[in-house]
């Protein structure tokens, strides 16, 4: 997920069927619902956070 003032705007899913791009333009696909909580409201470790580069990497090979 891709947070901007603690809100999700972006939000890459991968599984064995393949990748879903969620964004605040497109916040639904199938089951797939971008993350509306605050950053705050996740656990989230250290070692669960990338890079801006490595998402935008990922994001954009479609």
């Amino acid at each position: 997920m891709h947070f901007h003032n603690g809100k999700a705007i972006r939000q890459l899913e991968i599984s064995d069927f393949g990748k879903v791009y969620l964004t605040n333009d497109n916040p639904q696909h199938g089951e797939s619902f971008l993350y509306d909580q605050s950053l705050d409201e996740l656990a989230l470790e250290e070692s669960d956070y990338i890079s801006d580069e490595m998402f935008n990497e990922v994001w954009n090979d479609r």
